[in-house]
């Protein structure tokens, strides 16, 4: 297979078919290596909190997730959500370098069990190809909240900007303020 590995269940040569063949801090997906990030995946989310303004990006990303609005060419960055007191809450990318997919999972983050509640890709809310949803929480519930990008990222164009608050997305956007 020269530099790549063969996949004795379809011989056929891939870069990889499972992590093991990626190293430490990578993993195989889609028959690709990817550098784990340090957080952001469904296995280490990050904290979330309404009123966050949360600055990040897709690059590291890995891109083995979707909504049902769309992401799967996308890299994505996962957060965990647990709302300590039950209401909608808006959430939206409006700030983000590129054309956003938001979505949100319940119950858990991947598998069967994991129930998408909300998605969306280019609001009127926040304008252009940016997103935004209210989802219905629960005190004490945990939520994963989602950034992705619909068709992909161009390089140096993957960074976003995650903010939320109390209440529908409905009136003025929410405002992104960030030093950077």
């Amino acid at each position: 297979c020269g530099d790549g590995v063969c996949n004795p269940d379809s011989n056929t040569c891939q870069t990889c078919f499972n992590d093991a063949h990626c190293g430490d801090g990578s993993a195989c997906v889609n028959n690709e290596c990817f550098v784990l990030p340090d957080g952001g995946t469904c296995d280490t989310p990050i904290a979330y909190a309404v009123g966050d303004i949360a600055i990040g990006t897709v690059a590291q990303g890995l891109p083995n997730q979707q909504g049902s609005c769309g992401g799967a060419a996308s890299p994505q960055t996962v957060y965990r959500f647990v709302p300590d007191v039950d209401g909608p809450v808006c959430f939206q990318t409006r700030g983000s370098q590129f054309d956003t997919v938001l979505y949100a999972r319940g119950t858990a983050c991947t598998g069967e069990a994991a129930e998408e509640l909300a998605c969306n890709d280019n609001s009127r809310f926040t304008g252009n190809f940016r997103s935004s949803f209210a989802l219905d929480s629960v005190e004490g519930s945990e939520y994963f909240i989602f950034v992705d990008g619909f068709r992909g990222v161009r390089e140096g164009r993957t960074n976003f900007v995650l903010t939320s608050r109390a209440g529908a997305c409905d009136g003025d956007p929410i405002p992104v303020c960030a030093d950077d």
